[in-house]
């Protein structure tokens, strides 16, 4: 196998630390919008799996845990790892411990950041085709309704991109528009450097979950750890 590892990886994590992979690192990329359904993302995220297994002896996960989309994946010929975080949050901040720290500190805290942006993924752009479909007074009571849990729009910035100013005053300007506090957080790229060096570490590395060829990913071996 001239190329051993792959990764399989969410199209928001790719776009915000794509400068941190490999450039010769093959990519599959899945859609975002699958979150939505944990059942269709996990079947996809299998399909992908099937598709590289018998190419790559390692698949890297670009994922956190996703609602659980990650629970029951299998690959019968390669090692599959992950970064040991509930969701893409985790990986922006550098661990599971961080996301809690700062929902801690401020429980309804809408995550923002260049990756969200450029894939095209956040609220913020259904309320354009809301506006759209339904006008603009309903579509805002209807965003206000999505957001009504939140107090605070919490731009990530995890430094890995290139001149984020733009993305900065987008987030700046939706916090404005929808009520929210604006607010900035330093991100690190620590876990996914760690996810990118996977064919270094062993199964005791306290940040990835390592399952070898022909087991089965369980809920437990997810948050054992993290």
């Amino acid at each position: 196998m001239q190329n051993s590892t792959v990764m399989i990886g969410c199209e928001v994590v790719v776009k915000e630390l794509n400068t941190r992979i490999p450039k010769d690192m093959p990519l599959h990329l899945i859609d975002p919008a699958l979150h939505v359904n944990p059942d269709r993302l996990r079947k996809a995220l299998q399909k992908a799996i099937d598709q590289e297994e018998r190419q790559y002896s390692t698949l890297l996960f670009g994922f956190g845990l996703c609602s659980r989309a990650m629970e029951g994946l299998q690959s019968q010929h390669a090692r599959m790892v992950f970064p040991l975080v509930d969701d893409c949050i985790g990986i922006f901040l550098g661990s599971k411990a961080a996301h809690l720290e700062q929902i801690k500190k401020e429980p309804g805290t809408f995550f923002l950041s260049k990756g969200w942006i450029d894939a095209g993924t956040t609220p913020f752009e259904e309320y354009e085709y809301m506006v759209k479909r339904f006008g603009t007074d309903r579509a805002c009571r209807l965003m206000h309704r999505m957001l009504q849990n939140y107090t605070r729009l919490a731009f990530i910035d995890t430094g890995c991109g290139n001149d984020n100013r733009i993305d900065r005053e987008y987030a700046k300007k939706k916090a404005v528009q929808f009520g929210l506090q604006y607010g900035e957080i330093i991100g690190t790229a620590s876990i996914f450097d760690n996810l990118i060096k996977a064919d270094t570490c062993n199964s005791t590395h306290n940040e990835l979950l390592i399952v070898p060829p022909g087991e089965k990913v369980t809920y437990e071996m997810l948050i054992k750890k993290g």
